[in-house]
Formats: structure tokens, sequence, C-alpha cells
């Protein structure tokens, strides 16, 4: 397991520097681009399915929905109960006008919960969301819902444990 998400950093990390070696400059879309990411990241972690939406290319739209049916009441109590996740971009590179990754830093978010298990949250995770540009508009596209390519401090009903 640790070599598996440490091979999947190198990789992200790499895929980064080879996007950001393309001679790219931070300009006004990247804001925008920056900003979508961490306002999809903080809807949809927050379990604001309706609002991270809005920030979803269409043929994503399908994982918001898998992740709102698994999403229930006591997962939202218990982040709420915690402060709610919060996102901040780490690092960003635009690939094209129209493509670019965003990797972006996630705290107090819910981790996926085995059916009937209790609910659960990572103090910290870091996640790579692909972005697109579509009718002048940013958004968020992905092929599966949402994994932590690194998570720290786990924390279960409250109590904390280390993964």
């Amino acid at each position: 397991m640790k070599k598996t998400i440490q091979h999947i950093c190198r990789t992200v990390a790499a895929a980064l520097l080879a996007l950001s070696a393309t001679g790219c400059t931070l300009t006004g879309s990247d804001k925008e681009a920056r900003d979508a990411a961490r306002q999809w990241a903080e809807a949809y972690f927050n379990g604001d399915y309706h609002e991270a939406e809005r920030l979803t290319a269409g043929e994503s739209r399908k994982w918001l929905l898998l992740a709102a049916s698994n999403t229930t009441d006591a997962m939202l109590q218990l982040l709420q109960a915690e402060g709610g996740a919060a996102a901040d971009i780490r690092s960003f590179a635009a690939a094209s006008d129209t493509t670019a990754a965003a990797t972006v830093g996630v705290s107090r978010y819910m981790l996926p919960a085995a059916i009937g298990g209790q609910p659960a949250t990572a103090a910290d995770g870091l996640f790579v969301l692909n972005m697109v540009r579509r009718n002048g508009r940013w958004l968020v596209k992905i092929g599966q819902l949402p994994r932590a390519v690194r998570t720290a401090d786990r924390r279960q009903n409250g109590t904390q444990s280390r993964d």
C-alpha cells in the first residue's frame, strides 16, 4: 500500500513538472481555473453536491450522483462537528488553454466508508483534479470518485488514529 501511494505521488509530481515545463504562466484564465478547483473541492468535500455540480463537466456528473447516494446524515453531522472541509491549491499546471491539473490540499474531509461502516474523517489529504475549459468556464472533470494521493490523521467518530 505504501509503495503504491509513493508511486502515485511520484507519477503526479512528474506529470505536474512536465506540464509546468511547457512554459505556461499564470494568467487570468489560470486564476479562474484555480478558483474553480478550490470551490469545487470545498463543495464536494463538504457534501454540497449541488454546488459541486455547477463546477463539474457534464460527463463527470454521474460520479457526483454516486457520491451523494453514498453520503449519510451521520457523515455530514460528523463533518460539520469537525468544522467542515477546507481546500487550498498546492500546485497548478496548465497543459493548454483548455486543460489543466490542480493539486488540492483538503483538510477535515470525509473518508469513504464500507457499507454499514462508521463514518470517519481525515485531517489532511492531497487530491489531483483535472480541469477542462468549456464555453469560457473552467470545470472539474473526474473519471472516478476522488481519491487522495496522500492522507494523514484518520479520525473515526471524533477519535484520532493513524493510517
